[in-house]
């Protein structure tokens, strides 16, 4: 399997839920015990925000996962992905997302 030099958090990523005073907050943490992110809402009954936290929350902590099925996903294609080129392409621009951002050097754009 490729693998790309990153510095994300070490997965699996798992959610907690708690109250910081005002807000209702979902934390990501790494298996570590590292920080990720928090998801901030309010928890009113007359919006949605509630569900849409949660299912960032859930769609944030599921990406190392996603990342190394993806990542599976590409190397079977490329090795027996008859006309998959455009599946390849998909692909390898989601992994790419999740590398660092490098700008191009002076001339190379």
């Amino acid at each position: 399997m490729t693998t790309h030099p990153r510095k994300h958090s070490p997965g699996p990523y798992l959610c907690e839920r708690y109250r910081d005073g005002c807000d209702d907050v979902i934390q990501i943490k790494a298996a570590d015990g590292s920080y990720v992110a928090d998801i901030t809402y309010w928890d009113e009954p007359d919006t949605d925000d509630a569900a849409k936290a949660e299912a960032d929350a859930l769609l944030l902590s599921a990406a190392p996962e996603l990342l190394a099925a993806l990542e599976h996903a590409l190397e079977y294609l490329k090795a027996n992905g008859d006309g998959a080129a455009s599946t390849i392409a998909v692909v390898s621009s989601a992994i790419a997302r999740t590398l660092p951002h490098q700008q191009p050097a002076p001339g190379e754009e």
